[in-house]
C-alpha cells in the first residue's frame, strides 16, 4: 500500500469515529482526496489527481471524480471540521487565550476566499472557510456566519483575540465583537 492509500485508510478510521452518521460513500471518497491533498500541498485539483489513490484508466476521470465529491450538497465544511475546531480549540484554551486569524484573499480574481484559523505555537492551522465566485471583499454577513459556528464551540470563558489580515474591518464586525467581548488586533 502507498504512502497515499495508508493515508487515506487512517483519514477513513478518523472519520468514521469522529462522524458516525456520515455516509459511508462520503467517507470512502472524502478520505483519499483529503490524503491527496496533504500529500501535494496544494489547492491545485489536477494535483490532487495525480496522486489520488483509486483505479481509473485516464487522468481526466480522475478529476470529474474530484469535481462530483466537491459538488456533493453532502459534504459540509462545518459538519466535517467541528470535531477537529474543538479539539483545537480546547488545546488553545489552555495557554489561556485563543487566537483566530481571519483572512481574505483572492484566487487569480476567480475566486474569493475567507479563511479562519487558530494559532497554535508558530502556525496558523484553517479551521473553517468559505469560498465565492468573483474576486472581492466577502461581506461582514459572511464573516459572522462563520464567527457565529466558532462561537457556539467556544469554552464559554475563553480569553479570544481575533487578528485580520489582508482587509479593513467593518463596523458591523467590530460591533459584533465588543458585544463579545473579543479583542481584535489589525
Amino acid at each position: 500500500m502507498g504512502t497515499v492509500a495508508h493515508l487515506a485508510e487512517k483519514i477513513k478510521e478518523g472519520l468514521e469515529k469522529n462522524h458516525p452518521k456520515l455516509r459511508k460513500t462520503v467517507i470512502r471518497k472524502l478520505a483519499p482526496t483529503i490524503a491527496a491533498v496533504i500529500q501535494t500541498q496544494t489547492a491545485n485539483t489536477a494535483m490532487w489527481a495525480t496522486v489520488l489513490p483509486i483505479e481509473t484508466e485516464r487522468a481526466d476521470i480522475r478529476l470529474q471524480w474530484i469535481s462530483r465529491l466537491l459538488a456533493n450538497p453532502l459534504l459540509d465544511t462545518k459538519t466535517i471540521m467541528e470535531p477537529y475546531i474543538k479539539h483545537q480549540l480546547l488545546e488553545a484554551a489552555k495557554t489561556g487565550q485563543i487566537t483566530l486569524m481571519m483572512d481574505q484573499t483572492d484566487m487569480d480574481d476567480r475566486f474569493a476566499i475567507l479563511m479562519i484559523s487558530i494559532n497554535t505555537g508558530n502556525r496558523a492551522l484553517p479551521l473553517i472557510w468559505t469560498v465565492e465566485k468573483g474576486a472581492a471583499n466577502i461581506g461582514f454577513d459572511k464573516q459572522r456566519d462563520l464567527l457565529e459556528f466558532l462561537e457556539k464551540l467556544m469554552l464559554k470563558h475563553a480569553k479570544i483575540v481575533l487578528m485580520a489580515e489582508r482587509f479593513y474591518p467593518s463596523a458591523n464586525l467590530f460591533n459584533w465583537l465588543q458585544k463579545r467581548k473579543w479583542s481584535l488586533t489589525p
